[in-house]
């Protein structure tokens, strides 16, 4: 992967050497098709291929300074501050402090918000959604390599693995909203 310097670099001499050889390259030889002059020049795909990678990189460093600003703070049922927060508080907090996007209030309307994504589809950003029991539902926010950031009712805010068994045997689903599609 490159720099996103180097990506901008990349199409500044794309576009430089387009239009200074533009027209040479249409009366050189017309039966060329366009898309043979422009295949060595243009990888439109790996660029765009790129620029999701950043946009990972850049959600992913988001969520853990946001992680950083909140970590140990106590868990409290229907808080919203750092004074205290629960797990569905804290995930709305979040989204509309890094996203801009307003989330219900409570987890089972989060799960039903957005669009359900298979576990080995899950990015930077995604709900994961966990059945604690019959009547209690968890939600964190998946950051990468199957760690999640969540208001823990015993720990407070906090990362934790989706591969240690609590987690997963309680795992229900995962949902990506539209901010991150």
């Amino acid at each position: 992967m490159l720099p996103l310097t180097n990506i901008f670099a990349r199409i500044r001499l794309l576009a430089l050497i387009l239009l200074m050889s533009g027209c040479s390259l249409m009366s050189n030889n017309p039966a060329q098709p366009m898309s043979q002059m422009t295949d060595e020049l243009a990888e439109p795909e790996e660029v765009a291929l790129e620029g999701s990678a950043a946009i990972q990189n850049e959600r992913l460093a988001r969520l853990y300074q946001q992680y950083s600003e909140w970590r140990g703070v106590k868990y409290k049922m229907g808080g919203m501050s750092k004074q205290g927060v629960d797990c569905s508080g804290f995930v709305r907090l979040t989204f509309a402090d890094l996203f801009s996007l307003k989330l219900p209030r409570d987890t089972i309307l989060q799960a039903r918000g957005g669009v359900e994504i298979d576990k080995g589809d899950l990015r930077s950003g995604d709900l994961v959604f966990f059945r604690i029991n019959k009547r209690t539902q968890h939600v964190g926010i998946y950051l990468e390599e199957s760690r999640f950031v969540h208001a823990s009712t015993s720990r407070g805010v906090m990362i934790s693995s989706m591969t240690q068994p609590y987690w997963q045997k309680r795992y229900w689903k995962s949902v990506r909203h539209e901010i991150l599609s």
